[in-house]
């Protein structure tokens, strides 16, 4: 028997690509699945759009904006209720091929988690993400093939190190073993630091390329020159850095990380967003993690 699988959605306000998601996913040719979204108090119309157009959603409303770190832990969680065996991380501003979730469960089990390539919706062959790693030295993650156009070289399946929760198929025993997602991030670093935990625990990250699904990047957080983007992006890499890293090569990443600091600050200085980062720092140092009301800076 197919196993059954939790196809975990996380929405904030995605009126926009939500249902276009969900209608990908129902084109699939898999069809054991369990579609659960968890909205984290959308202001939009998006759960009134979702409620009219599907009958068979699991929905999981939220009185607050939980962040996309326990969004996922509240969907990971339902999922394990509803005895389903894997549980795919999906971005919710993704549509997927017909054969994707087929030929990722092709490699997975409970020792391997799959990710697939991923491309950027607005050009269809180019490339997002085509497997990845950490770059250790620096505290950060390396998509391979980013913004490259889509060739053979991208097309053998490999163990990788790295891969986003844009979607990754992971057996339900694995949060067992290593835990949930870690909430203190909100969002952004939260699935790097999943795979730093599966990866020191043995776990195998397998890049399934002939899976494949279309993103439309950044959607739901404004880009990456937006305030919500540089203030988590910032406070939570220092947060992964103290938190994974050998003491010895500390200085070379927070060099690296106040490199990058410095750059971003001068760059986006006329947009205010240098003071986000700077607000960013200060409120790691003082342990003011989880969610921040940005709109009062």
């Amino acid at each position: 028997m197919k196993p059954k699988i939790g196809i975990v959605l996380v929405n904030y306000n995605g009126e926009k690509f939500q249902n276009e998601c969900i209608e990908s996913i129902k084109s699939m040719d898999y069809k054991n699945y369990e579609i659960i979204v968890v909205d984290n108090a959308s202001t939009d119309k998006s759960v009134e759009k979702l409620l009219e157009s599907f009958s068979d959603i699991h929905l999981i409303r939220e009185s607050v904006n939980k962040g996309i770190a326990e969004g996922n832990n509240i969907g990971i969680k339902k999922a394990i209720q509803l005895d389903c065996e894997y549980i795919l991380l999906l971005n919710n501003d993704t549509e997927v091929d017909k054969y994707m979730l087929t030929n990722m469960l092709n490699k997975a089990n409970e020792r391997t988690l799959v990710t697939c390539k991923m491309f950027y919706f607005d050009e269809k062959n180019k490339i997002w993400f085509a497997g990845g790693e950490i770059l250790w030295g620096k505290g950060t993650t390396k998509h391979y093939g980013i913004d490259e156009y889509d060739t053979d070289r991208f097309n053998k399946s490999k163990y990788v190190e790295y891969s986003p929760t844009c979607s990754l198929l992971i057996h339900r025993n694995v949060f067992e073993d290593i835990g949930f997602m870690d909430e203190k991030y909100f969002l952004y670093f939260d699935d790097t630091d999943f795979i730093a935990r599966a990866n020191n625990k043995g776990y195998k990250i397998w890049y399934e390329a002939s899976a494949k699904l279309w993103h439309k990047v950044s959607s739901s957080s404004g880009g990456n020159n937006s305030k919500l983007y540089n203030y988590y992006i910032n406070r939570n890499r220092i947060y992964f850095i103290n938190k994974f890293c050998n003491k010895r090569i500390l200085p070379k990443m927070y060099f690296w990380t106040s490199r990058k600091i410095l750059i971003l600050k001068h760059k986006l200085k006329k947009d205010g967003v240098d003071v986000i980062i700077k607000e960013a720092i200060k409120d790691y140092k003082m342990n003011n993690m989880y969610y921040k009301n940005l709109n009062k800076i």
